[in-house]
Formats: C-alpha cells, structure tokens, sequence
C-alpha cells in the first residue's frame, strides 16, 4: 500500500472506530491535505510517552505488548467491527494472539488517563493479493460477514501460522459477496436515487461507499447499470476524472522529492550501495529493499530500491534527504512551486486540445484500474471543462479554459467527529438514564465525587435528561448539571496545567445549564443569573468553538427577550426594581 493510500486508510479506520460505542478509545483528531500533488497527514499532539505503550507492536513485531486493560477493550471494539481474535507471528518467531493489526499502538496516558489508538492503517483486511494487492476492504463490507475476519490476513505477520487458511478463505468469500451481491446492490440503490446520483458524481462515490464497494469496482457497477444510459455515462466521467488524475500525479517531481514515516524507519543501504531513484514507468509508490517488505511491492532486486512517494510527514522530508543526499536538482524542483503548475497546465490543455496519446493513456488507465473498456467516441463526445471540473474537485487543481490559469487549492478529509457524536446520542437513548445514574454511582466509589470522568458522565446524564419532553427530567437536569459545574471547577483548581481544558468542558456545561434554568422557571430573576452565567461560558469556550459560541448568543438573546427587551447593562437596574 502506497503511503498516499495508507493516509486515506487510517482515516477511514479513525472514521470506523468513532461510528462505534466504545467510547473508552480515543483516537487523535486527524485530517489528510493534499494541495500540488503533495499529501499530508495531519494530526493532534497527543499526551503519551515511550512508557505509555501497551498494546500492539511499533517495530515490525520485534516487541508485542497485550496488557489486560487494552486487551478488553480492544475486544469489545473488534467485536464491533467484525474483527476476529487471531495468531500472528513476531519479528524474531514470537507468537501471540491479538486483536486487530499487530502494527497497531494502544497507549494509556498517564496525564489524562485515556486509552489512544494510533497507526490504525491496517485496521481491515485486505484484498487477496493476486486480487488486488494491499487495498483494504471497505469498513461497511466487513461490517457485513457473518463470520469475524482477521486484520492480517495476506500479511507477513500471519504467513507461518495456524487458521491462517481459515481467516484467508473468509476473505476470498467476503470479496465474492462483493463482487455478486453488493455490486449490484449498489446498481439499483444508485438507480432507485436516479435524480441525486446524476446530480453530482460525489454522490455516487458515497453510495458506492455506503454499499460497501471499493472505487475500483466503478467499472463493475456500470456494467450493472448498463440500461441506464444516463447513469453509465455518470459512472464513466467518474472513471475518466480518477484516470486524469492519476496520470497528473505522475508528472509531478514532488513524488520522488518527499517520504514516508515508513519510508524513514527503513534500513538504510549497505556501504557501496547507492540508493536508486526510479523514474515514472516504475512503481514510484514503493519502498523497498532486497527483501520483500510488508506493506510496499518489491522493488528493484539488483540493487537497494528507496523510492519516494508522494506524500510526506511533517519534519522527515529535511532529514531523508540528508540522508539520501538527493541531487540539488530535485529540490529545486520541489521548491519550484511555478514547475508544478506549468507541468499541469501543459497536461490541462493536451486534454482540452484532445490529444490522440493522451486520450489512449487515460483510456488505458481505465481498462486497466477499472476493468472497464471505455469506448474513444465516449471520451470525445464529453466536454472538457465538465471532465475538469470533477478534476478539480478531486485534486485542486482548477483550470480556466479561457484564459489558461490555474487556481490551486488544498484538498481536506477530515476525522468525522459526527460518527462519535451519532454513537454517543444512539447508546444514550438506547440505555436511558437509570445506566447512566448506576455508572455514575459506581465509578464515583472507585474514583471518588471529583473526577474527571465523572465529569464527563454527569455532563452525558444532564444533557440526555435536557432532551426529554417531561419538566421533571429537566429539574433533575439542572441539578446534575450544577454537581458537574462544580466538580470542573474543582478540577480547574487542583490540575493548573489543565486549567484550558477543563475551563472548555466548564463553559460547555454553564450553556446546558442556562438552558436547563429557563426551561424550569422562566422568570426575570432566573433570566438575570443566566445572563451572569452566560457571560462566564462566552470567557470559558475556545474562540474555534462556533458552535457553541452561538448557542450563547441564542440563549443570551433570549434571556434578554425574558427581561422586556432589557440586555446585560440593565442587570443592575433589573435589580434595583
């Protein structure tokens, strides 16, 4: 898997683990950027140390760390997912039975006592490599088995060891279902939403999605859908505009100018040995040595290979060209922002001007990604600048026919927190208040009243109760929301450094609370100390916090109404009266 695709898997996996109820696990905020053909992963620093590592392994197997704690948990998260407890094989022989990828890293904090989970790339299987070789099956298939599939199923960690035939054969019949029943599944779900996948192609990359179905079935769906004409000709834009851009990224030099976390990690060539840089007709999305790697596709076998892919981690590029000692010419190259965009501009017009070679490329990536034989008169008879602007979407780059210029912007996906907060809502209506109230009780006689965790249960119970449609439940809300203001006061108090964070939670809790006072009594008094509590929440909340900054106003809008129009610099003459 090509570390541009390892960046995209991990997300999906983050995107995965959120969509779920186990929310013990916590995952860093992530977003994937790519701007000018350059891909980065982006993540938050996380509280952890070389000591906080208890599960999974961060050498290739060399160590295997399974501490009881992260073992239940992770259980409960595969059992989710559909992932199976299974055997693999360490660096140095070792064997053990995990949960999930055994490249994967669970860290306990030991500042916010949270469980993290990073390196989550290879979360789900992957496809047989004679199939396709390290693409990982989509979350929502897996989701689908009826029987748990193993992570490392068609990896080197699982090659010598027993069920590895079982898990793998689970797989193949998984992939079978894929290419049967959810294909065509796909077909007439998109031909059932005929007016919304037309509208844009997005649409039907999110249906595919949905379903199941990997990208590079788009080929197989369009077969499916071959007595709509309409939709075909939807599915081979689509095709057309991933082809282009596949063929754009190869012109770029930033693919052999930067690297890879795992590129870095590799071991450096032996003494005599240059590292060779390979050109564009090779595979530019591996890095390989003379043995046969995990992750990437061998390279070259005659000499050690170190290609250069195209996306990069923040503060490696620097040193891996140190220690490769690249030519001058390639950072020039990459530095060179105006090379990169003449190097688009001349494919853009080779494309306007519809150029025989160029065409008989894309229509050869098609056949060949896709597994789809697109017709030459399709790809005339559709216009250019519909072509470049699904391109565009997809990688940025936007072309003006007119004037050839071209506009570049940054590409963001990012870690959906809508999953965890879906997740949380559906495990509170499915619980009810009385769990809650009983997890409470019991965690707040091992960890005591003033907590943080008990913080963060008591702000799930008075904003679950605020929900509720009986004035009853929103008494009891006010209370519970009251206790949890005070135990995050507490906690800003004792925990200095911490002061921001829990201040945060604090504002969060003051706005539920000056909700949960005027649903209860809407007078003029209660209007007055909402105002004062409200004015705290807007000091409190991080100025990134839109959201919440305008549920103050909202609230502070209505205190004011409540009081006859009069806003916060009438307080003291509210109180005079």
């Amino acid at each position: 898997m090509c570390a541009a695709k390892i960046y995209s898997a991990e997300l999906r996996a983050n995107n995965a683990i959120m969509a779920t109820d186990v929310f013990e696990i916590s995952l860093p905020l992530s977003m994937v950027v790519s701007y000018k053909g350059m891909r980065l992963f982006v993540s938050s620093v996380l509280p952890l140390t070389r000591s906080s590592h208890i599960f999974g392994s961060s050498d290739a197997g060399a160590t295997i760390r399974t501490k009881m704690l992260a073992r239940r948990l992770m259980a409960r998260l595969c059992e989710k997912l559909r992932l199976a407890l299974h055997r693999v094989q360490g660096k140095y022989g070792m064997s053990a039975r995990v949960f999930g990828p055994l490249d994967i890293e669970g860290h306990h904090s030991s500042i916010d006592g949270r469980f993290y989970l990073l390196d989550t790339a290879r979360m789900f299987p992957t496809f047989p490599p004679e199939r396709m070789r390290y693409i990982p099956l989509r979350p929502e298939l897996v989701a689908l088995s009826s029987e748990p599939l193993s992570s490392d199923t068609f990896s080197r960690f699982s090659e010598h060891v027993e069920g590895t035939m079982e898990h793998e054969q689970r797989v193949n019949r998984m992939v079978a279902v894929l290419e049967g029943e959810q294909v065509a599944e796909c077909a007439s779900q998109l031909q059932a939403n005929f007016q919304t996948a037309c509208a844009a192609p997005s649409q039907v990359v999110a249906q595919m999605h949905r379903c199941g179905v990997n990208i590079r079935f788009l080929g197989a769906v369009a077969r499916e859908c071959h007595h709509v004409p309409s939709l075909v000709a939807v599915l081979e834009l689509e095709m057309i505009a991933r082809a282009f851009k596949h063929h754009l990224y190869k012109k770029f030099p930033c693919r052999v100018a930067l690297t890879t976390r795992a590129a870095a990690v590799h071991p450096s060539p032996p003494r005599g040995r240059t590292p060779v840089v390979t050109d564009e007709s090779a595979d530019t999305n591996a890095v390989s040595s003379d043995q046969t790697d995990p992750y990437f596709p061998p390279g070259v076998p005659s000499a050690t290979t170190v290609t250069l892919p195209l996306t990069t981690r923040a503060g490696e590029r620097g040193q891996m060209k140190t220690a490769l000692r690249l030519p001058r010419k390639w950072d020039d190259k990459w530095e060179g922002s105006q090379t990169i965009e003449t190097r688009a501009r001349r494919l853009f017009n080779r494309f306007v001007a519809r150029e025989h070679s160029l065409q008989d490329k894309i229509i050869s990536e098609v056949n060949q990604y896709f597994g789809y034989s697109l017709a030459l008169t399709i790809l005339k008879s559709l216009s250019a600048s519909t072509v470049l602007r699904r391109v565009a979407e997809l990688t940025g780059f936007s072309f003006n026919i007119d004037s050839q210029e071209i506009c570049t912007v940054p590409v963001v996906k990012r870690c959906n927190a809508v999953y965890r907060a879906a997740a949380v809502r559906a495990k509170l209506q499915s619980e009810g208040a009385g769990v809650i109230r009983a997890r409470i009780s019991l965690r707040g006689s091992i960890l005591g009243d003033y907590h943080a965790i008990i913080a963060c249960e008591l702000l799930q119970l008075g904003e679950f109760l605020l929900v509720q449609d009986e004035s009853s439940c929103w008494e009891e809300a006010r209370d519970t929301l009251r206790r949890c203001a005070l135990v995050q006061r507490s906690l800003m108090e004792a925990h200095r450094a911490h002061r921001a964070t829990y201040g945060a939670q604090l504002g969060q809790t003051l706005v539920s609370l000056a909700d949960a006072d005027l649903r209860c009594s809407p007078i003029a008094e209660v209007a007055q100390r909402n105002l004062r509590i409200l004015k705290e929440a807007a000091r409190l909340i991080p100025r990134s916090d839109s959201r919440l900054h305008s549920l103050v106003q909202r609230q502070r809008a209505a205190a004011s109404a409540l009081l006859g129009g009069r806003g916060p610099r009438s307080l003291a003459c509210c109180t005079t009266q």
